[in-house]
């Protein structure tokens, strides 16, 4: 059986937190915290090489090429699912799927924390 679960980033205390997700017009809540709803990113039921769980809005590595990706969940006809974004310009397609990496994958931070480790490039 999968694990559904989810973190975000509080906003009284500015602290990861991670469990079940709840949304109504209070506000955004994880474990019956508050949470900021942009921080929000779901597990998506695979580790990194070295057995960090990996988040919607994670940036990950590829140890093969270097090159960094950010997690999505992309909904378009038949191509729908968690999908790596490419963040910078490798002059190459934008969305790639898990099994089309060659190297191990590493959490190296996320586009909440590190918005820094985004420079994607667009006409």
């Amino acid at each position: 059986m999968r694990t559904i679960k989810f973190r975000g980033k509080t906003t009284k205390d500015k602290v990861w937190v991670y469990g079940g997700y709840e949304a109504d017009e209070s506000g955004t809540y994880i474990n019956e915290r508050r949470v900021d709803p942009n921080s929000v990113g779901q597990y998506i039921g695979i580790n990194d090489r070295n057995g960090v769980q990996i988040f919607e809005g994670d940036i990950i590595e590829d140890d093969f090429n270097g090159r960094r990706y950010e997690v999505v969940y992309v909904a378009m006809f038949a191509f729908c699912g968690w999908r790596l974004r490419t963040v910078e310009d490798y002059g190459a397609k934008e969305f790639y799927a898990f099994d089309e990496m060659t190297g191990g994958k590493e959490v190296v931070g996320n586009v909440y924390t590190n918005p820094e480790m985004i420079k994607r490039v667009k006409p």
